[in-house]
């Protein structure tokens, strides 16, 4: 729980998530083998917390990075429209 909750705060502030967008790739990734795990351990109380973690640590990391790519992207392609 401590590390979904550093890596909640980590992506917390959109400025700094201009710099770690790029982590995007990498956060899915570890989301997908702890999804893994969810179902490894299905009815045990580990895996009921590895899927509690997942929903509210993981995933509002990612959303908040794919945010923060989807405006960058939007800002590079007004840029390109503008040149």
């Amino acid at each position: 729980m401590t590390i979904g909750h550093a890596l909640k705060e980590r992506y917390k502030f959109d400025g700094n998530n201009e710099k770690l967008f790029e982590e995007l790739n990498w956060l899915k990734f570890v989301r997908n083998l702890l999804l893994d795990e969810v179902a490894r351990r299905k009815g045990k109380p580990s895996g009921h917390s590895i899927q509690v973690l997942i929903e509210l640590d993981l995933n509002e990391a990612i959303q908040k990075l794919e945010a923060t790519a989807h405006r960058l992207q939007q800002s590079k392609n007004n840029t390109a429209i503008d040149n």
